[in-house]
């Protein structure tokens, strides 16, 4: 399937129009534009599905020693139509220094998603994985972006304050609901034993 050269000469102008307007996952490397070839970008995006993606991909990914930050997963993205869009993953990755296209399409082997694309804005891709700044689509907790091998983006003092609020909620909930866990489970050990002591006293009485 030949690229179609146009897009590939549009490639800079999609990046800034919309992040993640990914390639088709058609595009064959071999017949890649030279345009495309001599691309070499530091930051790149992806998107993973989880109907195709290994179980452990990200800790497959994470032994490259590449930094790597992925969303929360988007289960409840909308197409124009009103269609739920199939659950993905957005996923930024940062080189150690300019790699090309080809160096960071090879990770789709172990992601077998579709191909990267640049990433133009790094702040704004990365605000992207929560949907904060469109209140009109789903939204989702900044406290389940994932960061792998030391990622870092330059964030202002106040989002980083709202992610670690976000974290801590989160962490402080599921503590929660173990401790009422626990709490259920005495009281169902409570009753058991009031109902065994019960028994025990109405048997003993009988013989």
């Amino acid at each position: 399937m030949p690229v179609n050269d146009d897009k590939v000469k549009l490639y800079g102008e999609l990046a800034k129009i919309d992040p993640f307007e990914f390639w088709d996952t058609n595009l064959i490397p071999e017949n890649l534009s030279p345009e495309l070839k001599k691309l070499k970008k530091r930051h790149w995006l992806y998107i993973i599905y989880p109907e195709s993606a290994p179980e452990d991909w990200k800790e497959q990914l994470a032994l490259t020693g590449v930094q790597f930050a992925v969303s929360p997963l988007h289960d409840r993205d909308l197409l124009v139509n009103g269609d739920l869009k199939k659950a993905h993953w957005h996923m930024i990755v940062i080189f150690d220094g300019p790699s090309t296209f080809l160096t960071a399409a090879s990770f789709r082997e172990i992601t077998h998603g579709p191909y990267p694309k640049v990433c133009e804005n790094l702040r704004g891709s990365f605000e992207y994985f929560t949907h904060k700044n469109d209140p009109d689509k789903a939204q989702y907790p900044s406290s389940d972006i994932e960061l792998f091998n030391g990622f870092e983006i330059d964030l202002s003092a106040k989002d980083v304050q709202r992610i670690k609020k976000e974290a801590q909620e989160h962490e402080n909930l599921k503590r929660m609901e173990f401790v009422n866990g626990m709490n259920r489970v005495q009281d169902c050990n409570k009753t058991l034993k009031e109902v065994y002591d019960e028994f025990m006293e109405i048997g003993s009485t009988e013989f």
